[in-house]
């Protein structure tokens, strides 16, 4: 997706550079057209940067994070049973420690204990509305989360505005099973939290690919996550 912004970006300065700097344009005479000049000229610095800018793809990473992130919390506030419960919920921001250069994704620890009063089961999100995982241990300082990615996971969960159940199935690609086969699913439909243990309504991810094993009753799906997880440096915790 960012190398065809990148082509669509070079595509146009190369359409405007014909366009604007052909022989046609070299006839055209006076101060707008020497301010026309410049302008385009500008344009085309400010593209070049783009462009060549190295961290054009985080900052577009970044940006798509934030849009998921937002999603999900209309999604949660419209899901959520008390309005005015949801709004005041108390979040406690927590770093993430490195675990380089192992990258275990299943069990992370965070910068937050007892001392900040979480506890054990407490679920943890990122962008404050997506689901990342739960509080698995804790000490005074420091908490050690159980995320999705976790393969001894196994999380009852709710998909679309339909509400499909469905069992999610952690591990290093988390995927959903034990859907009925006569549920309507879309790739794109929202899959949340619903049960007693977690706010309802946090989003977890979208479906992506949907698969059907016949004789056997159920469909299966794979998760698309709102996030890379190798660019979350702090979470969440929800307080009860």
């Amino acid at each position: 997706m960012h190398k065809k912004y990148t082509f669509t970006i070079i595509a146009l300065a190369l359409v405007l550079g014909v366009v604007f700097f052909g022989d046609a344009f070299v006839q055209v005479e006076g101060s707008s057209a020497l301010t026309f000049r410049k302008i385009v000229r500008a344009s085309f610095a400010w593209i070049g940067a783009v462009v060549s800018s190295p961290t054009t793809e985080e900052n577009i990473s970044t940006l798509m994070q934030e849009n998921a992130s937002l999603k999900a919390k209309l999604f949660f506030l419209e899901h959520d049973t008390v309005r005015i419960i949801a709004e005041q919920r108390i979040f406690v921001s927590a770093p993430v420690y490195s675990t380089y250069p192992f990258n275990n994704r299943s069990l992370i620890t965070i910068a937050a204990g007892k001392a900040d009063k979480i506890v054990a089961q407490a679920p943890v999100v990122f962008g404050d509305y997506i689901f990342l995982g739960e509080v698995f241990d804790v000490t005074e300082q420091t908490s050690i989360v159980r995320t999705v990615f976790d393969p001894g996971w196994e999380l009852p969960v709710k998909i679309g505005e339909d509400s499909v159940d469905a069992l999610l199935i952690g591990g290093r690609t988390p995927r959903l099973t034990l859907i009925v086969s006569s549920a309507k699913l879309n790739p794109g439909d929202t899959i949340f939290t619903a049960t007693p243990t977690f706010p309802y309504g946090l989003t977890i991810g979208e479906v992506d690919e949907i698969s059907y094993t016949p004789g056997s009753g159920f469909q299966e799906a794979h998760i698309r996550l709102p996030y890379e997880f190798s660019m979350i440096d702090t979470v969440s915790v929800i307080l009860p």
